[in-house]
């Protein structure tokens, strides 16, 4: 990496006490920890697991007066991809015809061309539709005038794929890269994060936290927040790393979920079920979704090369596993 190797240490702040259950039992998992994934962010980092929920953190942190230095060449830079094939083959036509019909089918859409009832064929091909419904976020049928708040939306490429289905969508995200992506490629993105609402509620149907929790200093206040300005009968859809996926036990420090030092916390399940339903939410639900263990596998198995070290017996070729790679969930106001 260029640029300094050491993070500055009037950047760094203490956080003895887990930030998801705020208990103060915890053990030193892994320490001397950099910043493997994008070689961008300097410093050597340690993570603690808690006793109490599982859960896991950096401690010392990067400090949010300083966190910016961790994001010099992050992925959300570029404008959201629209891929454009001038001469489609008869087979892509028909897929992409097959997914449209889905797709409208699904989320209440009215995207062209579909080809009618070739969603049928989708029937037997479960990975496909599990995939469309990854890709927008499980999205329940759109209302009129539904809208859709995307916490840390990065360049928007989720708010064009609501935006397509008719919700009146709009973003916040705190880096500024991103949101001049975004706002380039015509989307309503604002510069900030949830506080952008503040002394407001009741204002959105949807709200999407997908891989943003885990970047907060403050996971509390943000959920508190999105149930805030859920309307009732609202959803939350929310996405994070899992401290419990197999991937971590066997890649360690080598595992692509971990990113030090732009992932702060690591949740567990029953953690972030239970800080959900603090914050007040109703309920909240596990989502079946696409399984993330094989892209993460590929990933962490060049970082594991890139460290020098041996992943253990790949438990993503076991027959079954518990705990997904990502915690994928569900709450409603």
């Amino acid at each position: 990496m260029s640029g300094p190797t050491v993070w500055p240490p009037e950047g760094l702040e203490a956080m003895p006490s887990c930030p998801a259950c705020n208990s103060d039992r915890r053990e030193l998992e892994l320490e001397n920890l950099t910043d493997v994934t994008f070689d961008c962010a300097p410093g050597v980092w340690k993570l603690w697991r808690c006793e109490s929920c599982l859960s896991r953190w950096l401690d010392p942190r990067p400090a949010a007066s300083h966190v910016h230095i961790a994001y010099g060449d992050y992925y959300t830079h570029d404008k959201p991809e629209t891929k454009r094939i001038t001469s489609p083959s008869l087979i892509q036509r028909i897929r992409t015809g097959a997914a449209n019909d889905y797709i409208n089918a699904r989320f209440g859409g009215s995207l062209s061309p579909a080809i009618p009832f070739a969603r049928l064929a989708l029937a037997a091909l479960p990975g496909q539709r599990l995939s469309l419904d990854a890709r927008y976020r499980h999205l329940p049928p759109r209302k009129p005038g539904a809208r859709l708040l995307d916490i840390g939306c990065g360049n928007g490429s989720f708010l064009a794929l609501a935006e397509a289905l008719g919700w009146q969508a709009e973003g916040v995200e705190p880096d500024p890269s991103a949101v001049a992506a975004a706002q380039s490629g015509g989307l309503t993105v604002f510069q900030g994060g949830v506080e952008h609402y503040d002394g407001r509620e009741k204002l959105f149907d949807e709200i999407s936290i997908s891989h943003v929790i885990e970047h907060v200093h403050d996971p509390v206040d943000l959920l508190c927040s999105a149930h805030r300005l859920l309307r009732p009968g609202g959803r939350l859809y929310l996405a994070t790393p899992n401290a419990l996926a197999p991937g971590y036990q066997n890649y360690g420090p080598a595992w692509r979920g971990l990113e030090v030092p732009r992932h702060l916390l690591l949740f567990s399940r029953p953690a972030l079920h239970e800080l959900l339903k603090q914050c007040g939410f109703a309920r909240s639900a596990d989502i079946r979704t696409i399984d993330a263990g094989p892209s993460l596998s590929e990933t962490s198995d060049g970082l594991a090369r890139k460290l020098g070290i041996t992943p253990k017996s790949d438990p993503m070729r076991e027959a079954e596993h518990d705990e997904p790679e990502f915690i994928t969930v569900e709450a409603w106001r």
